[in-house]
């Protein structure tokens, strides 16, 4: 296959947060609701896929598992300067940029600032631990699929290109059919993760490992936390 083409195609979808009932200042009067917001946050930043086909190598490439950050957090990310360790063959996944934009983006980093004793640090290193114990299969999973899904779609970008190099299609007739492949790669994902179920035990473990923070903190913490992680 030829490799002239040294450019790559991004598409982003949009999509909009609902809000539940709040006081004045805009921050829901309950824990539940902080909690739910909190969800459907990771929730829409999972949704909110972002892909690109990359036509160098003719593969799909997916953005961080188009899962939100707040997925992946472990206790290892209470530490201000966690430590990366790429040696976990069971978690493919992981690398150096992901890790920085989990500590960076993901809720750990909220916890920090909450002036902790020593007693819940401790606390919410186990919660945590067990959070990542909950979501490590469903990571696993997602990753595998993924995997699948963007082989399956190399040979058709790989033939589009070459069609294109080749003379057989026009300049508009390919970023056509790339721009479909694009989508039918998120309306396939999508497909996927609705038939696993896997995004609402995503979500649930999420709730789950909140309801934990909530009881270990106080709750002026809770709210500094929520105030801290909502965008």
């Amino acid at each position: 296959m030829k490799k002239q083409i040294h450019f790559i195609y991004l598409i982003a979808l949009t999509i909009f947060m609902v809000a539940g009932c709040s006081e004045n200042n805009g921050i829901p009067n309950s824990a539940e609701d902080k909690i739910t917001n909190l969800v459907v946050q990771a929730e829409i930043q999972s949704n909110t896929i972002q892909t690109s086909i990359e036509l160098i190598s003719a593969t799909v490439a997916v953005e961080n598992l188009a899962l939100s950050p707040d997925y992946f957090v472990d206790a290892n990310l209470l530490s201000s300067s966690p430590q990366f360790d790429s040696s976990h063959h069971s978690e493919p996944w992981k690398n150096k940029c992901n890790s920085d934009y989990i500590f960076t983006e993901g809720f750990t980093h909220c916890l920090l600032n909450l002036n902790l004793s020593n007693e819940q640090a401790a606390e919410l290193k186990n919660i945590l631990n067990q959070y990542k114990l909950s979501q490590l299969p469903l990571i696993g999973a997602e990753f595998k699929r993924q995997e699948l899904l963007k082989d399956s779609f190399h040979e058709q970008i790989e033939a589009v290109l070459d069609s294109l190099n080749e003379g057989k299609i026009s300049e508009f007739q390919f970023q056509s059919s790339i721009a479909t492949h694009k989508q039918s790669f998120i309306k396939t994902l999508r497909i996927q993760r609705l038939a696993s179920k896997t995004m609402s035990r995503f979500s649930t473990n999420y709730r789950n490992a909140l309801e934990a923070f909530k009881e270990s903190l106080s709750e002026n913490q809770f709210k500094q936390f929520y105030l801290c992680h909502k965008k």
